[in-house]
């Protein structure tokens, strides 16, 4: 199988499950980490097409970030109304923490320091600063501040040089 081929079925892998509605990807080196809507995270090895494995996380994820090192992810859950902590360890992600945030979150942003998160949260109109407290084992997540927004948020952008977060109203206007 060439190239074409490889490419054709990891992309049945990913959407060959209809029920599980991948919504999100993210990866690191030759692992892709696609988050699912049936509450699982799938990790595919983009060097040969396998499922390596499938993480049952919650209800419905809708949203995947990366740290920069590429050690900690940060996956939404969009019905349980919660960020869950993610730690790469011996090869294996593996669920650390989990953080309340306000309802309906829809899309992640990691700052470039890995110091915090922005959570874009639909329905509540509002956009979490969830935020990493320096501890010995560096997993202490909680929400530093909560943004009241006019507008219902879901594409974000961070402006890497001073740190401003842009925000996209979901529904544009209508």
């Amino acid at each position: 199988c060439g190239p074409i081929c490889a490419r054709q079925t990891l992309a049945e892998k990913i959407s060959g499950n209809l029920s599980a509605g991948p919504v999100a990807l993210a990866s690191h080196g030759t692992k892709l980490l696609v988050a699912n809507r049936s509450g699982a995270l799938t990790i595919i090895d983009t060097s040969d097409s396998s499922i390596r494995a499938e993480i049952p996380l919650g209800q419905k994820l809708s949203a995947i970030a990366l740290t920069a090192s590429g050690e900690s992810a940060i996956v939404a859950d969009e019905l349980a109304h919660e960020v869950i902590v993610l730690t790469l360890k011996d090869g294996l992600w593996q669920p650390q923490q989990r953080v309340s945030v306000p309802w309906s979150p829809v899309s992640l942003q990691m700052a470039g320091d890995d110091s915090f998160c922005s959570v874009a949260c639909l329905w509540a109109r509002q956009l979490a600063i969830v935020e990493r407290a320096p501890s010995a084992d560096n997993l202490s997540w909680h929400v530093r501040h909560v943004i009241d927004l006019p507008f219902a948020p879901r594409r974000q952008w961070f402006d890497p040089n001073s740190k401003r977060i842009v925000v996209a109203d979901a529904f544009g206007g209508r």
